[in-house]
């Protein structure tokens, strides 16, 4: 990431995440991108932009384009293979919070569109639960919580992420009594939950591999 911040989501937006335009008029300077959207200018714009596009926009879909066939995203449920799957997910967390909104909180990255860029995105979650969740029926009420997602992307694909929700907090804002929650989820675990123990040592290994997995 140069220092000067030419490529940061602070110049991109032209002031603090919170209050500034969602998704400015000017995408900014453009970088090598090879292989990416031409519509992308940079790194920071492609994060943005397909963010924006794929849960505020509703055009869930467009995972098809911006994940691999064979990506792998470590979540709250452990290990989801595919692009599919994610397609499967996002539709289901729309279905819960229909007036959704992810908003950049800030992004900082690596890399280049040789060996591929690696994204950290913070990113501010405001919604309503008007939809039924795999946490029970609508509970009519807003959450406010914060995600981090790490991504590796080349030539227009995410494939790999970890991404970390803030899902107790959520839990709490819906009402919900954590203990309960998660009795019944591990009574009954929905799908993509890892509890083989070669499962669960799989991750443990990306989280100390003993050589680098992304960049």
């Amino acid at each position: 990431m140069p220092t000067d911040f030419s490529f940061s989501l602070g110049n991109y937006l032209g002031g603090d995440s919170r209050t500034a335009q969602r998704i400015p008029d000017d995408f900014g300077p453009r970088q090598p991108m090879r292989g990416f959207e031409e519509t992308y200018h940079n790194i920071i714009d492609y994060i943005v932009r397909i963010t924006h596009r794929i849960w505020e926009e509703c055009n869930v879909e467009y995972i098809l384009d911006t994940y691999s066939d064979q990506s792998h995203v470590y979540d709250d449920y452990g290990l989801q293979l595919g692009n599919q799957k994610i397609v499967s997910d996002t539709h289901h967390t729309t279905g819960a919070f229909s007036n959704i909104e992810l908003i950049a909180d800030e992004v900082i990255w690596a890399g280049n569109d040789a060996i591929g860029f690696h994204t950290s995105h913070r990113t501010l979650i405001r919604g309503t639960n008007d939809g039924e969740s795999n946490y029970g029926p609508a509970t009519n009420r807003n959450i406010d919580i914060l995600v981090i997602a790490n991504c590796v992307a080349l030539e227009n694909e995410i494939f790999l992420e970890h991404v970390l929700y803030n899902t107790s907090s959520m839990l709490q804002q819906l009402g919900l009594d954590l203990n309960e929650v998660a009795q019944r989820l591990a009574a009954s675990p929905p799908s993509g939950w890892t509890r083989n123990a070669q499962t669960w040592e799989r991750l443990r290994q990306a989280t100390r591999p003993e050589t680098p997995i992304c960049i």
